[in-house]
């Protein structure tokens, strides 16, 4: 059963859920993942994966947080992590330079382009406890992998 605005909602089965984030252990990414898990143990929701981008930090660093924390969480045999894009498709960031020049008193937060871009696997920082050992991430993009679920699990 889900409750919500207009009142409650008969279900035979657990909604499905995809997390989209800049995935962060350290943050409410983690705490999220943890919550996800905790209920998706409980069969109130089936995850049907994580899709990682970039944000807080670059999205290799991300993919590299989400990967240790559902090993971490004993879920990484059923719950995928895929890999999204490092930049906005949209708004690049010669663009955001523009606007944080034209339009000043801002946070000026830029996330994970205030620092360079990994360019190898090496220049990532592990998590506190190391990196995931055995749950790697899945070959399907984040965005084909979104798409084709929403193919396969259309809304009622």
């Amino acid at each position: 059963m889900v409750a919500g605005c207009g009142g409650t909602l008969q279900t035979t089965t657990a909604p499905k859920v995809i997390i989209d984030s800049d995935y962060n252990t350290m943050s409410d990414d983690g705490q999220l993942g943890v919550m996800a898990a905790q209920l998706q143990a409980q069969g109130k929701i089936e995850v049907l994966g994580i899709t990682v981008v970039s944000g807080k930090s670059m999205a290799e660093a991300g993919v590299a947080d989400a990967l240790k924390s559902v090993e971490r969480l004993g879920v990484g045999d059923r719950i995928g992590v895929y890999a999204g894009a490092n930049y906005a498709l949209s708004h690049d960031f010669a663009t955001i330079q523009r606007e944080i020049a034209q339009f000043p008193g801002g946070d000026g937060y830029l996330g994970a382009w205030n620092s360079p871009e990994p360019k190898s696997d090496a220049d990532l920082v592990a998590p506190p406890d190391g990196f995931a050992t055995h749950t790697k991430v899945q070959d399907k993009s984040a965005v084909d992998f979104i798409v084709d679920s929403v193919k396969q699990h259309p809304a009622r």
